[in-house]
């Protein structure tokens, strides 16, 4: 897997360096007091925002890795639920998408908190599916 320790490093790489190109593309500067050869532009003493070419390449940065983020996390999903309980079709939730229990309650809780207070409460459309490995009959 060589193409995936190459892409890791680079991942590492720009990691580290986005502070960086962040703070060129987007920090306010002044410029120097003393005119210098064939700066046109911004006089001396201007105040200005960033350098365009370091927030052309921040966009494209940002640009690249969304749709990046959203296959390789669906394959880490894939993958794991491969090796950790067996084949599951691709439609599936992810393993890490699921909530905890605790946090599923708490978040039942604060519904009928909210309709006790008058504050809307959404309704359901359809019955939901039962949580795996419980039953609500």
């Amino acid at each position: 897997m060589a193409q995936v320790a190459a892409i890791t490093a680079s991942l590492k790489t720009l990691a580290g360096q986005a502070p960086d190109l962040h703070a060129v593309a987007y920090e306010r500067t002044v410029t120097g007091n003393e005119p210098v050869d064939g700066q046109p532009w911004p006089p001396p003493g201007v105040e200005h925002h960033g350098n365009e070419h370091a927030r052309e390449l921040w966009h494209r940065l940002e640009h690249a890795l969304r749709p990046m983020e959203t296959s390789v996390r669906a394959l880490e999903w894939a993958v794991g639920n491969l090796l950790s309980a067996g084949d599951t079709p691709e439609d599936i939730r992810g393993w890490r998408e699921q909530i905890q229990r605790r946090e599923f309650r708490d978040a039942l809780h604060q519904q009928k908190l909210r309709a006790e207070r008058g504050e809307y409460v959404p309704t359901r459309m359809v019955d939901q599916p039962d949580y795996p490995g419980t039953s609500t009959r």
